[in-house]
């Protein structure tokens, strides 16, 4: 690990849009030139990439890749790959809220594909 690169500990905590809430406790790799925060999820690789105005979330195994981009108050298309089969799925990722301090990182989106609301998720990132 280089000088820029450190290893955290962090908890996740995420939301799905059925209130189903899923916690993880890990060590995170911290590259601090380039913002990323990577840690794995069982199989998931999960980077995720702090930019000044908006966040990248990158989970990915050799089944799927989904890469969502949040930014205040904004609507953005989204891919989801399902490998497997091949099949791209694009969303529509709304961020209802993002708050970034020193103690953690909160995203609250909506997503929809083509229009049908696939419900409300909560990603909060806790830096321990």
């Amino acid at each position: 690990i280089g000088d820029d690169m450190k290893e955290i500990k962090i908890k996740t905590i995420v939301v799905n849009s059925e209130k189903e809430t899923t916690t993880l406790e890990t060590i995170a790799k911290y590259d601090k030139n380039n913002g990323t925060i990577t840690y794995h999820e069982e199989d998931l690789e999960v980077i995720l990439t702090i930019k000044k105005n908006k966040i990248l979330l990158s989970r990915k195994n050799e089944d799927y890749d989904l890469n969502l981009e949040f930014k205040k108050d904004s609507k953005i298309e989204c891919k989801h790959k399902i490998l497997s089969i091949g099949l791209i799925l694009e969303l529509d990722v709304t961020t209802l809220k993002i708050d970034i301090n020193k103690n953690n990182i909160y995203i609250k989106y909506k997503i929809e594909n083509h229009g049908t609301d696939m419900g409300t998720f909560e990603y909060k990132l806790i830096f321990l």
